[in-house]
């Protein structure tokens, strides 16, 4: 394939007075003044066609090498690639070699190889930018790294001492490799990273599991093969997971019963054995009316319930809590240093739930010393009371038989696993209700801890042994201060934030409605954005700090990561384009100006080495020499974290009941209305359809928009609706539709698809701002945080999903 870069591209800031066009290589040059030797510019994008066919005239005599890195950009699978230069360009990228079970992720997908692409893209930002209008116009002049690290330096040292060491803010993508962890420290500053997205189902689940990720099962999707019924809900993990869909693909060869529930009739529901769907967001719902079929008809596993979870464990009637050896309760408390109680159905009295040779009893009132106290398993049972199947099937709009049918089969047709999506419900304000329901599933029937069994996020294999790594130590003085609130909270509520260090595009992505995010943004003192691409966050920066991508550097090596099982390594590929620094030699040189530098690294490579250094069997040296890639030194068996029944919390077992959340109504999962999206809301009148925004194939949050590559396949943003939706409005496929509500619009192309329920709107996130005329589909989204959220480990999730809308042709 020959592929031309367009000279105009519209993703590149306007110069000062810049009408109408981007600010394009050529007129870079020109406005700047600046010789393209001066800037470092490679040869990589000196002609009109930087990627030939092989075997072109031209090509002849071109020097070719193979190089090794990984991929970072977000979507979890950290692919080992395997990257062919040909005099001084990337041309050619394939998945890499792994070893031991995960030799079936010796591949990659498009969007891995789609980077040959990105790296030259037109978007690239090509040096070091400052603001000359006003915040959020896209007006920059482009200035030398001297003047922006100083000025940025400059701003950190006059701001922290004015306003105290919170006033810095470092919000931070997920995807960035190395997001300048050293720098956060010694400034002090607050950081980031996703506070209020994929992290709701968390809330549910680390309480009752004692897990401390964000809601990722515990159970390598490699045990998928010993299970009889696999539930995905709201998970599109055929687009979304490419590599690990193809340990589905074997669960079913082997007889495993895949049932998929989702609003959409995505790529996943179509390998499906049973495909349900239901309204967006009711998921609590539904597994709230499974577990009340399951205690209906005595489904559960009794034995387990009172061996591995605390079930027996006695309630308070008067407050509350759960009932202890000691009453008085202290923050250092363990289920050993201070047990939980149950009646001991042996001596007729309450013991210690860990006494040698007790026997507890799963349901029953008993008085206690004067308090009255029940067991967990009673309170649920009566908690469970009015979500019969009946309710369920109002509330979702599945069908009761169907919500009876599949409780059965994950009750009875086991060994079965219970997995979500980072979509779904966890985008809605209720996602701490899902994961508490379902984790509840897993311990009334049994599936969590044997193979072909557990429950949780489900992407990128997540489910593997972990090692301990190095770190580059500081003096303990120097550490990150604690977020005041969650940062998306800095936009409404008093906080010390006056300047923002953002890396990526996390003040699109992570900060929820965008609309009230540049509200926020144009008040504040100091705004720098990293990036190599110009992404919606820049135009709002006053300072643009161009970095390398993951392919570029100067030294021999990179970042490295545990990932399936591995150790992988990003060695360099190519030399930096344009005028672009890593983000480490831009952390590095901030730092010395801010004072810092004696206690850094001397290289990435000397950084890399410190990381590197407790692992058993990896040295630097072999890890170069291995392709950058080596399995790390653990079992072969696939991985699970409750094998054996093995629980970090307090009492080393599943924590049916929360009582934390005892003043929320929340101790055990108790369904709650939506935030707005919910069946007969009078708002429905003006706003009739729920607008979810899930991930797909081709994207990964905000990334991958500026493929040239994928666009071809996949061009631009799109909405999709029901035919019904949009017969009633007049719409047609390619027609350009205005989504609207109360908070904002935005203008997009029209998708009509049956795959979508009627009721909603599905559009991939992530879409940049230029391909919809300057509006951002954000600006619709709901941001309420519930309040409940001070309560939850990870605070509130922002709602996105929870959203109403209307839409017309526009």
């Amino acid at each position: 394939m020959i592929q031309k870069i367009d000279d105009a591209s519209k993703g590149c800031p306007q110069t000062k007075g810049g009408g109408g066009g981007g600010l394009t290589r050529r007129r870079f040059l020109k406005a700047s003044g600046v010789a393209a030797g001066a800037m470092g510019i490679t040869g990589a994008l000196t002609k009109d066609e930087w990627l030939v066919p092989a075997g072109a005239s031209e090509l002849a005599d071109a020097k070719e090498k193979i190089c090794y890195s990984y991929h970072p950009t977000n979507c979890g699978n950290r692919c080992s690639l395997v990257c062919t230069v040909r005099d001084g360009r990337l041309v050619h990228i394939k998945g890499n070699q792994w070893s031991g079970p995960e030799e079936c992720f010796s591949t990659c997908c498009l969007r891995g190889m789609s980077e040959v692409q990105r790296v030259y893209s037109p978007d690239r930002i090509q040096t070091p930018l400052k603001r000359t209008g006003e915040r959020g116009s896209g007006e920059f002049e482009a200035i030398s790294w001297d003047e922006a690290l100083s000025t940025v330096a400059d701003k950190i040292k006059e701001t922290q001492d004015k306003y105290g060491k919170a006033s810095l803010f470092v919000p931070y993508s997920s995807g960035v490799a190395y997001s300048l962890p050293l720098l956060r420290k010694l400034t002090c500053a607050q950081a980031a990273c996703e506070s209020g997205i994929d992290m709701g189902h968390a809330n549910g689940f680390n309480p009752l599991l004692g897990t401390t990720n964000a809601g990722q099962t515990r159970a390598s999707t490699f045990n998928w093969v010993h299970s009889k019924t696999i539930i995905l809900v709201g998970n599109n993990i055929i687009e979304t997971g490419v590599t690990d869909a193809q340990l589905l693909m074997n669960a079913q060869e082997a007889g495993a019963k895949l049932i998929v529930v989702d609003p959409v009739h995505t790529a996943t529901a179509a390998k499906a054995d049973q495909w349900i769907s239901l309204r967006p967001g009711t998921d609590p719902a539904l597994y709230l009316g499974m577990a009340s079929v399951i205690l209906d008809n005595e489904w559960y596993d009794e034995d387990f319930l009172n061996a591995h979870t605390s079930a027996p464990f006695l309630v308070s009637a008067k407050d509350g809590s759960l009932l202890r050896v000691n009453a008085e309760v202290s923050e250092d408390d363990t289920g050993k240093t201070n047990p939980y109680l149950v009646w001991d159905a042996a001596t007729n009295s309450a013991k210690p739930y860990n006494a040698e040779g007790v026997q507890p009893a799963l349901e029953g009132s008993f008085e206690i010393e004067g308090v009255e106290a029940s067991t967990v398993f009673k309170l649920l049972k009566e908690n469970q009371r009015e979500y019969t199947a009946d309710w369920a099937s109002k509330t979702t709009g599945i069908e009761a038989d169907v919500i009876r049918g599949l409780a059965e089969a994950y009750a009875k047709d086991t060994p079965a696993f219970l997995g979500m999506g980072f979509g779904g419900a966890d985008k809605f304000s209720t996602a701490d209700i899902a994961g508490h329901a379902a984790g509840v599933l897993a311990a009334l029937t049994g599936n969590i801890g044997q193979p072909g069994t557990g429950v949780g996020i489900v992407c990128n294999h997540n489910a593997a042994y972990s090692v301990k790594m190095g770190s580059w130590a500081l003096p303990k003085e120097f550490k990150e201060t604690e977020l005041e609130m969650q940062s998306p909270l800095f936009k409404s509520q008093p906080n010390s934030v006056r300047m923002v260090l953002n890396i990526g595009n996390a003040l699109v992505q992570h900060m929820g409605n965008f609309k009230t995010t540049r509200e926020w943004l144009a008040g504040l003192d100091f705004v720098v954005t990293i990036d190599p691409f110009h992404n919606d966050s820049t135009n709002w920066s006053d300072i643009v700090l161009p970095s390398c991508t993951t392919f570029e550097m100067r030294e021999e090596s990179g970042m490295v990561t545990t990932h399936k099982n591995h150790l992988l390594q990003q060695q360099k590929v190519i030399e930096p384009l344009f005028d672009s620094k890593t983000d480490f030699e831009i952390e590095h040189e901030l730092c010395e100006r801010l004072g810092f530098g004696e206690y850094l690294p001397s290289s990435m490579v000397e950084y890399t080495k410190a990381l590197i250094k407790p692992l058993e069997n990896i040295t630097y040296d072999e890890l170069m020499k291995n392709k950058g890639i080596m399995r790390l030194n653990v079992p072969e068996e696939p991985f699970d974290e409750h094998a054996g029944q093995k629980y970090k919390t307090p009492s080393g077992r599943i924590e049916i009941y929360n009582d934390v959340l005892v003043g929320e109504g929340q101790a055990l999962p108790t369904y709650e209305q939506l935030l707005e999206a919910y069946e007969g809301n009078p708002l429905a009148e003006k706003y009739p359809l729920t607008f979810i925004q899930p991930r797909r194939r081709y994207r990964v949050h905000s990334q991958f928009y500026n493929s040239t590559w994928i666009n071809q396949i996949d061009s631009g943003p799109k909405v999709e609706l029901h035919p019904s939706e949009a017969e009633a409005r007049g719409l047609a496929t390619g027609d350009t539709a205005r989504l609207f509500n109360d908070r904002g619009s935005v203008e997009v192309t029209c998708s009509v698809n049956e795959a979508i329920r009627p009721g909603m709107l599905s559009m991939c996130e992530g879409s940049w701002m230029r391909d919809t005329n300057g509006a951002s589909y954000q600006d619709l989204v709901n941001e309420t945080l519930i309040e409940r959220g001070k309560r939850l480990e990870n605070g509130a999730p922002i709602p996105f999903y929870d959203t109403l809308v209307q839409i017309e042709k526009a």
